[in-house]
Formats: C-alpha cells, structure tokens, sequence
C-alpha cells in the first residue's frame, strides 16, 4: 500500500501542478467577479451529487468486491465489476438528463440573492456543468476499478491530462470567455474517463461481455446496492458541508463566490495531494484488513496518518499566513490584481487552520466506510454540516464573507474531534483504538 500511496501522491502532485497552470489561465482572463460567481455557482449542484454518488458507490463496492475476491471465483468477479460499471454510467446519465430538465428549481437554489449578471452566467454553464455528473459517474466507478487491481496510480495520472486538455482549451479559444472555460471543464473530464477506460481494458478487463446474472451473482449486486442506499442520508450531509459555501456567499458582495473558490481551489488542490488522490488505495486497503480483522495493521495506519496530518496543516498554515497574498498577486496578475489577491489569500488562511483535520477526517471516514458504518457517518457528517452553518450565520456580522471560510475550518475540526473521541469511545468498549491501542477483533462484516 505504500508504494501505490508514494505513486499516486507524486503523480497527483505533477497533477495538481498542471491545474494550476489552469487556474492561472483563469484568474488572467476572469480576475474575479460575477461572471466567475456564476461559473462556480453552476457546479455546486453537479458537484454535490457527484460526490454523493461516488461515495455511496466507495461504500458499497470496495467490500462486497473484497468479499468476491477472496471467494476466487474470477469469472463471476469479472460479470459483477462490468454490471456495477454498466449501472453506474446509466444512472450517471439519468442524473444529468434530470439536472437539465429541472435547471430552473435548482438555480434559484444554488443562487439565492444573486445578481442578473450571475444569473445570466449560471444559466449559461448549467447544462456544461449538469454532463459531468455523467462523466464523473463513468470515471469513478473506472477509477475504483483500476485501484483494486493495484493499477491506481493510472487513475492518479488521468487528472494531468485532464488539466492539460482543459488548458488547451482555453489557449486556443480566449475570445470564447464563459463558454470556453465551460467546454475546457467538460473535454478535460472526458479525456480524463477515456484515459482510465483505455488502461482498464489493458488490464484484463472486458469492457464488453456478460453481466451479472441471477442467483449468487445478483445477490452481491444487492449487497452493494444495499449498502449503497444506506449510505446516502450521511453522504448527502457530508456533501452538501462541502458544497454550501457558495450558496452561503451567494448573496454576498460581487465576486465573493470566485474569491472563495479560488482559496477553496488551492486548498483543496493540497488536500489531493496529500491525501484524497490516494483515499481509495487506503478504503481498498481497510477493506481488506477489516475482512481479515487485521486490527494491529488498521491502529499502525490511523496512528502514522494523524501525526503526518498535523504536522502538515502546521506547514501550511503558516506558509499561507507569510507568503500567501504577496505570492498569488505576483503569479496570478492580468484581471487578478491585489485586491483580488488579498481577498483570495484571507479566505484560503482561513481554510488552512483546518488542513490537519480535513486530512485526518479523510482516513477516519474511509475506515467507517471499510467497517460499514453508515450510521457513525451520518451523525458525523450531520454535526459538522451544522457547526458549518452556525459558525458562518454566527459570525458573518463581524469577518462578512469570510465567516464561510471560518466555518468550513470549525466544521473540520470539530468533526475530527468527534471522530477521534469515537475512536477512543469503541476502544475503551472492547474495541480497536487509535489512542488506547486495544487489540481486540472487529466482528466480520454482515453479508447482505
């Protein structure tokens, strides 16, 4: 797992690299401003339920498969993977066709307060947008598949690509404006899926051929299902913590969304190559461990990334909190100017207070999903959405625009904190523990 973990971060850091290469393009033709508010107002929706639908796919896939494959029936294993891939692209579709067709409800939604100017650039990016929750949905489920067959690091590169088809895009067309950057989004995701497609099928995989059947087979597809569904209230949370800052800011002064999103952009860009590029890598490898009640190896993993995540968001913070404004004004310019700079940079320090703890709610919730446990999740994800918004209406009268930044830092934090004390909760009940080092054994995993 370390090798792939050490493969996947370098690749994703080569990738993350290139998207700022994008993200400059940007920031030199947008600067920031309501064209840009409405652009990233149009992927709140797509993006949350994206999200939503990659994890509920992570939290039913990566253990029934576990289960396939130790069972060593091949032929059934290959029949499941092409069914899950099947639906998941279907169901992808159906989303999108369903994000267009409802494009009005959701944009008074997502844009609550909004200026004409917004509005019109959100109707503008909206049908762009609603493609990649199709897209995505196809990239995921190839992505998870190359990860379990220890050929994740293909998946890990497939972003550079994207980001440079992106680029190209918006190289060879700036007059294009709004529509440009909206196509460069779409062709860069598309490149990104036929690139993880074409290595999948490299790899011994049929991308053609029977699907699951009747019988033993379409009890496993149940189970995934089953798992799938159970997942969604705590995922639905989860993703609309993550996705609520825009709509927060949507009434807030012109260019408040595009300011955020930039900071958000570069944090989370750090977050990816800490740790997300390599999260299905650790739930394929919880996964395995949690089958085989390895709990020593799962407490050595939690203990090594903990202690890693703090010393890395003490980095950061302060690295932000130093060169942050100075640094983004001399490599952005063009429409970006200082007072853009200023204003990305504050919004990004404060995101960065709660780096540590994003990360290490990352691992905590890859184990949950590994140990299927919907529940903790739910409740986990339930608190932080609300320590989010609380934070920010609490706060918006004295930091304005910035009191969503601080939010999203109080929610990470405390949801690290509540998992850590869950940790040590079901360690001082019998169970494993990252702090008290309890070495008992995780039930097996309910089948079905």
């Amino acid at each position: 797992m370390r090798k792939q973990l050490i493969a996947a971060t370098g690749l994703n850091v080569v990738a993350q690299a290139v998207g700022f290469f994008k993200l400059w393009l940007i920031a030199r033709l947008f600067g920031v401003g309501s064209e840009l508010d409405g652009y990233y107002l149009a992927l709140v929706a797509p993006t949350l339920l994206s999200g939503v639908f990659s994890g509920a796919l992570q939290t039913g896939l990566f253990p029934v498969r576990a289960r396939l494959a130790v069972a060593g029936d091949m032929d059934l294993l290959a029949r499941f993977e092409r069914a899950v891939l099947v639906g998941a692209s279907a169901l992808g579709v159906l989303i999108a066709v369903l994000l267009v067709v409802l494009g009005d409800a959701l944009r008074a939604w997502v844009a609550p307060g909004a200026s004409a100017d917004t509005h019109a650039a959100l109707r503008l990016v909206w049908p762009y947008a609603a493609s990649l929750v199709a897209l995505n949905a196809a990239g995921d489920t190839l992505s998870y598949l190359l990860a379990m067959r220890d050929r994740y690091a293909y998946a890990a590169a497939a972003p550079i690509l994207n980001a440079l088809v992106g680029a190209g895009v918006l190289l060879a067309w700036p007059e294009g404006g709004l529509t440009s950057l909206a196509v460069s989004t779409v062709a860069g995701v598309a490149m990104q899926v036929l690139m993880c497609a074409v290595v999948l099928h490299g790899s011994n995989f049929r991308l053609t051929g029977l699907l699951c059947e009747s019988g033993e087979s379409g009890r496993y597809l149940g189970d995934v299902g089953h798992l799938s569904i159970k997942s969604l209230p705590w995922l639905a949370v989860g993703n609309l913590t993550m996705n609520a800052a825009p709509v927060l800011l949507a009434g807030a002064a012109e260019g408040a969304v595009s300011a955020f999103s930039y900071a958000s952009r570069l944090h989370s860009s750090l977050i990816m190559a800490a740790i997300m590029a390599g999260s299905p890598i650790l739930l394929a490898r919880f996964s395995e461990l949690v089958t085989r009640r390895a709990e020593d190896a799962i407490a050595r993993i939690l203990r090594r990334a903990l202690k890693w995540s703090a010393a890395a968001g003490l980095t950061i913070a302060a690295g932000v909190a130093v060169v942050g404004a100075p640094l983004l004004e001399r490599v952005f310019s063009g429409r970006f100017d200082a007072v853009a700079a200023a204003r990305v940079s504050e919004h990004w320090l404060w995101l960065s207070v709660g780096f540590s703890a994003a990360i290490a709610n990352v691992v905590f919730t890859k184990l949950w999903q590994a140990r299927e446990r919907p529940l903790q999740l739910g409740l986990v994800y339930g608190i932080g959405f609300l320590l989010l918004v609380g934070a920010a209406t609490l706060l918006e009268p004295w930091m304005r625009e910035y009191a969503v930044a601080v939010g999203m830092s109080v929610s990470a934090i405390g949801t690290s904190m509540l998992n850590w004390a869950w940790e040590r909760l079901a360690g001082s009940a019998g169970s494993k523990s990252v702090v008290g080092m309890s070495t008992s054994r995780e039930p097996p995993p309910p089948r079905g």
